[in-house]
């Protein structure tokens, strides 16, 4: 062999080192390629291929120095075999620059390379941009006596029933990235992909070219390692799954994390509802979170504080516009009613996944109704004209009995009940609400939300409170009963007259009466007809003393008495 001089092997190096001394097991194991020593020790990462062979990732001339022993590895047979080799050289500009052009095989895992590890804390990997990403990893260990089939299977295939979890600390969740790892993360394929919010690591039994992992298939029902895998996932998984969001919301009351990261641990059904065995995993994770009623619905009155399904009141089941949502909000809130808020995602994991979403409180429309019995006068003019609306709208109108939520045109609000002191006049397109100026302040608002007149209508066709829809005889008795009394003796005073056209025609009402005319001089007869005038209508009602009704026996004027009657006023 040939004698190598010092320099010849001087050039850039990595060393790493390793306060434990090679044993005599070491040293042999070290030499068997592909025929690991640590394949019955479950503490031992090297036992899935990911140990010390991984090193020629970075150099194809390895040195071991340890107990008064130096081992170099040379695999390429280039410098002590007969072989030759390529010659790299970090000195070389040429090789300097192929390396600066290569693609960094490393920057994709750098965020997670570790994961997978628990005595690894912090790494810190200098480049020209620093970027910090912090992850909150929690690892459970099924112990002995639970799960006899694990036992069984951990023991004879020297595999430890554990398993990690991994969330990353940020406000964006993207549930695509996440995927499976056996201490290393598995390669980024579809099938190495869960569509759940964590990263998965644990002892997973692996394929041969340690890229997948083994599940009970058609062609490996019998398979220990798929099975292992299975029972890893029912078994273990959800307890994790349990154990990183009590984590989670630990650290979310003293601050640590944003309230927001609760919902993102949520399972997304939607993220896994095309993978069959992941979606079958987040259900039993669901499940299992409300078979055991942890407390992990925030509280819209205080984000940090969670509280349990069965004490929750959860928002409107339905369509409900925002500003509704933001008065009953309010409402509930100051009446410290344990309204919690929902995500999307857990609003779906629950009608999903809960035996009877209907059956938890919900905010309804009875339900406000019985909150609001409580009193309205903290609540503002606008939030309950909006609330209004909500509490009309499963047309249980009976229920409305003593709530003060029935607006006026004058600003005020009256109560549903049948005294006189609290009427509310609706008018419409027939009778309008200047029939009766002097009730005017007893009209409800106009700006009303026709959605909402609409059902006090109804609530009037029922004869219920005293909410009146007006028609002839009610203009006919209110107007007789809010007469200003100076207008009840007409020598007394005079009237000034103010032409209002209820009536549809192409003349100015202004050129249809002269303001000379005694007519607008004094008291008068109000007289209005349901009928719009038609064209022969103003050309006859000049004729007084000739009607032109005279020979049809249905018209009220062929005996005289409409139109020329208003004379005797």
């Amino acid at each position: 062999m040939r004698r190598l001089s010092f320099s010849e092997l001087r050039c850039p190096a990595l060393y790493a080192y390793n306060n434990a001394e090679f044993t005599d097991e070491d040293w042999k194991g070290i030499q068997n390629v592909a025929r690991s020593v640590k394949r019955d020790d479950p503490n031992k990462v090297g036992r899935f291929g990911l140990g010390f062979n991984s090193v020629y990732h970075i150099t194809d001339l390895t040195s071991i120095l340890s107990a008064g022993h130096l081992g170099m590895m040379d695999p390429q047979e280039q410098v002590f075999g007969a072989k030759t080799g390529e010659l790299w050289s970090l000195d070389d500009e040429d090789h300097q620059q192929e390396f600066t052009t290569m693609h960094d095989q490393f920057q994709p895992f750098q965020d997670i390379v570790a994961l997978g590890y628990t005595e690894i804390k912090s790494i810190t990997l200098r480049s020209d941009e620093l970027k910090e990403t912090k992850w909150l990893v929690t690892s459970c260990t099924l112990t002995e006596g639970n799960v006899d089939r694990l036992d069984d299977l951990a023991e004879k295939l020297k595999f430890v029933p554990r398993v990690d979890l991994a969330f990353p600390c940020t406000d964006h969740i993207d549930c695509s990235r996440s995927r499976l790892c056996c201490f290393l993360p598995l390669p980024n394929n579809d099938s190495n992909k869960t569509g759940l919010p964590v990263y998965v690591n644990a002892y997973f039994g692996l394929t041969d070219n340690r890229r997948h992992i083994k599940w009970q298939e058609e062609d490996q029902m019998n398979d220990e390692h798929a099975i292992w895998n299975e029972l890893l996932i029912k078994e273990v998984l959800p307890e994790t799954y349990l154990t990183i969001l009590r984590d989670a919301i630990k650290l979310v009351q003293n601050n640590v994390l944003p309230a927001s990261s609760i919902y993102n641990l949520w399972p997304d059904l939607s993220q896994v509802q095309h993978k069959e065995k992941w979606h079958e995993v987040a259900l039993d994770v669901l499940r299992q979170l409300f078979d055991q009623n942890i407390a992990v619905l925030s509280l819209a009155k205080d984000e940090r504080q969670f509280i349990k399904l069965s004490e929750a009141v959860f928002p409107c089941n339905g369509p409900t516009q925002l500003d509704t949502l933001d008065a009953i909000k309010r409402v509930l809130v100051s009446r410290d009613e344990n309204l919690v808020t929902l995500s999307d995602s857990v609003t779906r994991a629950l009608k999903t996944a809960y035996p009877d979403f209907s059956s938890l409180s919900h905010v309804t429309p009875a339900f406000l109704r019985g909150v609001l019995q409580e009193g309205v006068q903290d609540i503002s003019d606008e939030d309950r004209r909006t609330l209004l609306e909500y509490v009309l709208s499963d047309e249980q109108y009976e229920e409305l009995d003593g709530l003060q939520l029935l607006p006026l045109s004058d600003g005020s609000f009256k109560s549903f009940t049948d005294s006189q002191d609290d009427t509310a006049l609706i008018d419409s397109d027939t009778f309008p609400r200047t029939l009766l100026p002097f009730c005017q302040s007893l009209f409800i608002p106009d700006d009303l939300s026709p959605e909402c007149v609409d059902h006090l209508r109804q609530l009037s066709d029922q004869d219920l409170f005293m909410v009146i829809n007006i028609d002839k005889d009610k203009v006919l008795r209110w107007t007789k009963s809010h007469l200003p009394e100076d207008w009840k003796n007409a020598e007394e005073t005079f009237v000034t007259w103010e032409m209002s056209n209820f009536r549809v025609h192409d003349d100015d009402p202004e050129s249809l009466i002269d303001p000379d005319m005694k007519l607008c001089q004094g008291p008068c007869v109000w007289a209005f007809n349901n009928e719009q005038f038609s064209p022969d209508d103003w050309d006859n009602i000049v004729k007084v003393g000739s009607a032109s009704k005279e020979d049809m026996v249905e018209k009220i004027d062929s005996l005289k008495f409409c139109f020329d009657s208003t004379d005797k006023g």
